[in-house]
């Protein structure tokens, strides 16, 4: 594996504001090299003003009618005469800069500026000490349209500069998170009844188109509500957590409007709001989760009152609850703008731009001068270096995936390579969430299994140990949770390495270093342990590893390698015949044996030993599956069996390879995709199989 990508570079100035004699604000500058340098700072706008002036601010920043083709969500009517102001929100921005940058302060950023290493950027981090009641009003000021004079671009489109608010909480802040194969989305949507309705599916199909050239992206869209996203944080485990919908306070509080699981005819549910805090506990165990974008408006508003807590926003209550990074918007915004700006955005990150870095390149596709839209989204950001994701080179091991995947349910997508992860004890808890947190950044699809009553589980299991390419069993000193209904008290660790012994493809049955079946008190499972140790191996069936944890996925990925490597065999052929046409398949028999084909059928030995779909568990293995088209069969049968067989050799590399022989007599089958057929209902056309066996032997040496 090379080394992770690195995006461009930013040297630091640290400003930070505090609040001193009513009115005023003390501000310090400390630059990348040690520089410190202190000044005052008043408001722009008297603080008895603010709230209104902040109203008129969110309409002058949309686009005039005549650009506008997309409504805002949330867009605020026009307003009261009192709330009218004069100023633009570039001389607001330029009053704004003037405020912050007198004096001291300005020379420390001209300074910074000019001392700067060639070819790196300069950040401009705003932190705010929060100790007193009036500092939500300057946190909640429109630093993003910061500019020097009406002529100049703003701060935060130029090329040089990023910015970004910094607000210190107890949490440390992640460290960035390395994916390979799969930067995953999950899109949440939501559009309640009585708040103006979204029009979602527009906006995600408009995403979707946007988003399917970004490579090495797969994107969930999902509805926004309380089940879905439990759900979905469980199955998904993503890097990104993307809201659409409504932002508002209730009872001081920042809340985003999910909706209820009910639908009315148009499928809006009713609204139900979700407290911001809520949503910071429950993302606080999600180990990949770097980035909360909310497209929804009012949820970067912090307070313009003095009475507001300063962590009551949706976003800054996040940021209070460990997320890394949380970019929101502090005005309304069109549809338009919010696509561009969201695909530029995640082109930046997959290529491993700092987050602070992506944005500033994502205001640059939609500003305009005509309006400052460009200055809605506001990143609160706690890494020091903004790298939250960094990209690996994985072309000397796995192939990158071309495109965006956007799937909806992920279920229908099949999987490169499955891994069906056993059910352990709890003290072997950590084993399970190293796999779950790690194998799916390579390309793995993990699947688990909920404990349910005996008759149910099994059933389940096998159904799981046959379609995964590996099973993997992490066995501990403790047997684990019995088996509910199981009259002998073995427990689930147990019963799933017996089925998966049965009809599992191979298995890989981790130890931890230390355990022996001597060392274990519990008599069954010692017994059970012993017959593990002494279990005939077959490398490619059944792999006993003592390690620790933190060889698991190691160990994971090389047996994912030896299987995907391991030689085809090339001596066989299943046939697939319905049992009255097997006299009349005669033919295609003779076929084989003339070209030194083993002709493969179904093993009785497949039905007793459990296998729940022997046809399955036959093709599997095999380059080439001929389903004979005679007179005892049916339409429907061909495709069905055709359909198996592909589903079945899917995850071979290469692919199982499927034709369809057309016997003497037989009337013209059913064309399927990906399925060669042969026959005109008077021959076999055995010079067209003889090429077809013939190019598949080539493909496996």
């Amino acid at each position: 594996m090379t080394a992770p990508r690195q995006g461009p570079r930013y040297e630091e100035v640290e400003i930070e504001i505090s609040p001193d004699a009513p009115g005023r604000y003390r501000v310090k500058a400390k630059s990348f090299d040690g520089a410190v340098r202190r000044g005052t700072m008043e408001l722009p706008v008297p603080s008895t003003e603010l709230q209104g002036f902040l109203r008129s601010m969110a309409r002058a920043v949309l686009p005039p009618a005549w650009l506008r083709n997309a409504i805002a969500r949330d867009f605020i009517p026009e307003s009261s005469p009192a709330e009218m102001r004069q100023e633009t929100p570039r001389e607001f921005g330029v009053r704004l800069y003037q405020a912050l940058f007198r004096d001291q302060i300005l020379l420390s950023l001209v300074e910074a500026e000019a001392r700067r290493p060639e070819g790196t950027g300069l950040r401009i981090r705003l932190s705010f000490d929060m100790s007193r009641d009036d500092m939500p009003q300057v946190l909640g000021l429109p630093w993003e349209l910061l500019a020097k004079s009406v002529d100049d671009a703003p701060l935060t489109v130029m090329p040089q500069y990023t910015l970004v608010r910094h607000l210190e909480v107890d949490k440390p802040a992640k460290e960035s998170v390395t994916f390979e194969r799969e930067f995953m989305v999950l899109v949440l949507m939501a559009s309640p009844r009585g708040h103006g309705k979204l029009d979602l599916k527009q906006e995600e199909a408009e995403l979707r188109k946007a988003w399917a050239g970004l490579p090495n992206v797969r994107v969930e869209f999902r509805r926004a509500t309380r089940r879905n996203l439990d759900k979905s944080l469980k199955e998904e485990d993503p890097h990104v957590i993307h809201f659409m919908g409504h932002g508002d306070f209730r009872e001081g509080r920042g809340v985003l409007l999910f909706e209820t699981d009910d639908v009315d005819d148009s499928g809006q549910g009713a609204p139900d709001p979700v407290d911001a805090e809520a949503l910071a506990i429950e993302f606080m165990g999600e180990y990949r989760l770097r980035l909360v974008f909310l497209n929804a408006c009012r949820t970067a508003v912090t307070g313009v009152t003095s009475t507001t807590d300063p962590f009551a926003g949706v976003a800054t209550s996040l940021v209070r609850g460990g997320v890394t990074a949380v970019l929101a918007m502090q005005f309304p915004i069109t549809d338009d703008a919010a696509i561009a700006f969201s695909t530029v955005f995640y082109q930046a990150l997959v290529d491993s731009e700092p987050v602070d870095a992506a944005v500033r390149a994502a205001r640059n596709r939609v500003y305009s001068r005509d309006h400052a839209e460009w200055a809605t989204p506001v990143l609160f950001m706690r890494s020091r270096s903004g790298d939250l994701f960094q990209r690996t080179d994985t072309r000397s091991s796995v192939a990158a995936i071309p495109s965006v995947q956007v799937v909806e349910p992920r279920e229908e997508v099949a999987p490169p390579f499955t891994v069906f992860l056993a059910t352990t004890s709890d003290r072997m808890r950590p084993w399970e969430r190293r796999a779950l947190r790690e194998l799916p950044e390579h390309g793995i699809t993990v699947q688990l299994a909920e404990p349910t009553p005996l008759g149910e589980h099994e059933a389940a299991i096998r159904a799981c140990a046959g379609s995964a390419d590996l099973f993997v069993h992490v066995l501990g000193d403790l047997p684990g949770e019995p088996v509910d209904g199981a009259p002998d008290g073995r427990s689930y660790a147990m019963e799933q390495y017996r089925i998966g012994h049965q009809c599992a493809r191979a298995q890989l049955v981790f130890f931890p270093v230390g355990l022996t079946s001597a060392g274990v008190q519990d008599p069954m499972y010692r017994s059970f342990l012993e017959e593990i140790e002494q279990q005939p191996r077959r490398a490619s069936r059944l792999e006993v590893i003592t390690t620790s944890v933190d060889a698991l996925v190691r160990e994971i990925l090389r047996k994912r390698t030896a299987l995907l490597e391991a030689p085809v065999d090339t001596n066989g052929v299943y046939v697939d015949v319905h049992p009255k046409d097997v006299p009349a398949a005669a033919v295609v028999m003779q076929f084989l044996e003339q070209h030194g084909v083993k002709a493969l059928r179904p093993k009785p030995e497949a039905a007793a030993r459990g296998v729940v779909n022997p046809f399955e568990d036959a093709v599997r293995g095999v380059p080439l599956v001929i389903v004979v088209a005679g007179e005892a069969a049916d339409d429907e049968w061909v495709k069905g069996r055709a359909k198996e067989a592909l589903d079945a050799g899917a995850h071979r590399v290469p692919a199982t390879e499927v034709a369809i022989v057309r016997l003497p007599g037989r009337g013209r089958p059913p064309r399927l995709p990906r399925v060669q057929m042969f026959g005109d209902g008077e021959t076999i056309e055995e010079k067209r199989l003889e090429e077809l066996w013939t190019d598949i032997t080539r493909d496996a040496g």
